[in-house]
């Protein structure tokens, strides 16, 4: 239900992370790493060359111009994920020197629905996050 923007970006490693760590500084809750890129960082199965995030409508332009990215039809290294509400943006995982992830639960269903691999990294999120927590919450 959220709108998919591929674009190409020239930057990469730290100086793609230090561009997006001030677009998520100046605008935290606005935009955070999602899918794969998410899963990368709370349960490490299924490594991704694209960098996938979830950003508010009303930072596209800003984003596109912060990371130098252009809209493009394949070749993608981004995956822009324009969310339909701010749901996406509940209990974001903050992390020390880079963007805020989604929880785990918003990873868990973003890759149940991301295709390819998907599946395969979701049940790494629910195996790794959701079940201990569930068992610890449990206790």
């Amino acid at each position: 239900r959220h709108s998919r923007r591929r674009y190409f970006t020239l930057l990469h490693g730290h100086t793609l992370l230090g561009r997006l760590r001030t677009l998520d500084s100046e605008h935290q809750g606005q935009v955070a790493y999602a899918a794969f890129s998410a899963a990368d960082l709370q349960a490490p199965a299924v490594r991704q060359p694209r960098t996938w995030l979830y950003l508010d409508p009303k930072l596209e332009q800003m984003f596109q111009a912060v990371v130098e990215a252009k809209a493009v039809d394949s070749g993608e290294n981004l995956i822009v994920l324009i969310a339909d509400d701010d749901s996406v943006f509940y209990r974001l995982e903050a992390g020390k020197g880079r963007p805020s992830c989604t929880n785990a639960v918003q990873t868990y269903v973003d890759l149940a629905h991301a295709g390819g691999r998907g599946e395969e990294a979701a049940e790494a999120v629910l195996q790794q996050r959701l079940r201990p927590a569930w068992e610890t919450a449990l206790r």
